[in-house]
C-alpha cells in the first residue's frame, strides 16, 4: 500500500482551524432566549447573555414597530468566548469580516460577536448593528450592501455628529458617492472602509428624511410583500415606491450630498471666527495695556501755605465763629 503525501501549508492551516472551531461549537449553549433573540455561549458567560437580552431586545422592537415588519423567528446569537475562536470563525472571510468586532454569517443564519472586552465601542450597538443585518435578510431578497450597512449603522446608533462633519468634509474634497459602486462588496482598501459606512447610512437618511412618503410606503409594501411571500424583493419594492431606477437615484443621492457639502464650508468659516475670537481678545487687551504704559503719571497737587497766610486764614475763622455767635 503506498501512502501518498498530503500535507501542505495550507492544508495545516485549514486544519489547525478546524480543531480549534470543533471544542469552540462543542461550548455554545443556549443561555438567554425569548421571541426575539437567542443567545448562545460558554457557560461561563451565562450572565453576559442574560444582561443583553432585554436591552437588545427593546431596541429591536422599537425599531420593528416604527418599520412595520415583525420577525416571526428568533435571531441567533453567539458570543464567541475568546480571541482565537473568533479568529478561527473569522479566517478564509473578506477583510473587514476578519478585523471585525462582529459579524453576520448568512450561510448559517447566525450573528457572531466577540466579548465586551475585546469591543471600543458600546456593546449593545455593536449586537444591534449585526441583528439589522439578519433583520434585512430576512426580510428581503437581494437587498444592496450599501442599504444593510446603511441600516445597520442609522438604526444601531453609530453615527454621531463628527461623522457627519467627517462626511461633508470628504464630499466637499470630492470624495464619490455612486451607490452602483456599493451594491455587493466592501473596497478593497481599509482606507476606505469607513466612508463606505458613511455613505450608506446617509443614503438611508435621504431616502427616510427627504422622501418620508416614500420611505412609509416602502416599508408598507415590503410588509405587504412579507405578508404574502415571506420575503420582499429588494428591487421589486424600491421601484414601485420610489419611481425610480438605482442609477437614477443614485444621481440624486449625489446631487444632494454636494449640497450638504457646501455646509462644510460655513462650519469652518464659523470655526475660524469663533476659535479666533479669544486671541483677538487677548490682543486688544495687551494693546491697551501698552497704551496705558505709555501715558506720564498725574501729578498730585499740594497747597502750601506760608506762616503770614496762615495767620490770616485763622483771623479770618475766628471772625467767622464770632459773628456766627452773635446771630443765635
Amino acid at each position: 500500500m503506498k501512502f501518498y503525501r498530503i500535507w501542505s501549508p495550507a492544508f495545516a492551516v485549514g486544519l489547525f482551524f478546524s480543531l480549534l472551531i470543533l471544542p469552540v461549537n462543542a461550548e455554545y449553549r443556549l443561555q438567554a432566549s425569548n421571541e426575539l433573540l437567542q443567545v448562545y455561549t460558554n457557560p461561563k458567560l451565562s450572565n453576559l447573555a442574560q444582561q443583553i437580552l432585554k436591552p437588545l431586545s427593546d431596541r429591536v422592537f422599537s425599531m420593528q414597530a416604527e418599520l412595520g415588519i415583525y420577525s416571526s423567528t428568533p435571531a441567533a446569537i453567539y458570543i464567541v468566548p475568546n480571541r482565537i475562536s473568533y479568529q478561527s470563525l473569522a479566517y478564509g472571510k473578506e477583510k473587514i469580516v476578519e478585523s471585525s468586532d462582529a459579524f453576520y454569517s448568512m450561510r448559517e443564519n447566525r450573528i457572531y460577536v466577540r466579548t465586551p472586552d475585546q469591543i471600543n465601542d458600546l456593546y449593545i450597538k455593536v449586537l444591534m448593528h449585526e441583528y439589522i443585518h439578519w433583520y434585512i435578510n430576512s426580510v428581503f431578497i437581494n437587498a444592496p450592501l450599501w442599504f444593510h450597512e446603511g441600516m445597520a449603522t442609522y438604526y444601531s446608533g453609530q453615527m454621531g455628529y463628527d461623522h457627519y462633519l467627517r462626511f461633508i468634509r470628504a464630499r466637499w474634497w470630492g470624495h464619490n458617492t455612486d451607490l452602483g459602486l456599493m451594491l455587493n462588496s466592501y473596497p478593497e482598501s481599509k482606507q476606505d472602509w469607513a466612508m463606505f459606512y458613511l455613505t450608506s447610512t446617509y443614503a438611508i437618511k435621504y431616502m427616510k428624511d427627504v422622501n418620508e412618503r416614500q420611505w412609509k410606503n416602502f416599508w408598507d409594501y415590503s410588509a405587504y410583500q412579507v405578508r404574502q411571500h415571506s420575503q420582499a424583493v429588494f428591487s421589486n419594492v424600491f421601484f414601485y415606491t420610489y419611481n425610480t431606477s438605482f442609477t437614477d437615484f443614485s444621481t440624486a443621492f449625489s446631487r444632494y450630498t454636494k449640497r450638504l457639502s457646501y455646509q462644510y464650508i460655513f462650519i469652518a468659516v464659523n470655526a475660524v471666527v469663533f476659535g479666533s475670537a479669544p486671541v483677538f481678545l487677548i490682543l486688544a487687551y495687551l494693546k491697551k495695556r501698552s497704551r496705558h504704559k505709555l501715558l506720564p503719571d498725574a501729578e498730585e497737587e499740594y497747597i502750601y501755605l506760608d506762616e503770614d497766610d496762615e495767620e490770616e486764614a485763622d483771623e479770618e475763622d475766628n471772625v467767622d465763629s464770632n459773628s456766627h455767635t452773635d446771630q443765635t
